[in-house]
């Protein structure tokens, strides 16, 4: 049995009762990313982040849920800062 918790964290992330939600491409994807960017920027103090996955691909059906990679220089310094501002 999942808690709720997990069940809240699986439909965030589109799984729901084990399957996966695929959707037509959304062309707000991109603008999305762009606003998490930003929020995420002064968090991680990241050299770069990247749109990855197939959100980041003009046209493809995808799940909802957009994906991203920061580039840092160190892995362990910006944990504590995610934590901090409640980031999950």
């Amino acid at each position: 049995m999942r808690s709720a918790t997990a069940e809240r964290c699986l439909e965030r992330v589109g799984v729901r009762d084990g399957r996966v939600e695929l959707v037509a491409y959304n062309p707000t994807w991109p603008a999305a990313f762009q606003t998490e960017r930003e929020r995420l920027e002064p968090l991680l103090g990241a050299l770069e982040f990247h749109h990855i996955g197939s959100t980041a691909v003009p046209g493809l059906v995808a799940k909802p849920i957009g994906d991203m990679v920061a580039l840092v220089d160190d892995l362990d310094a910006p944990i504590a800062a995610l934590i901090d501002s409640g980031y999950q």
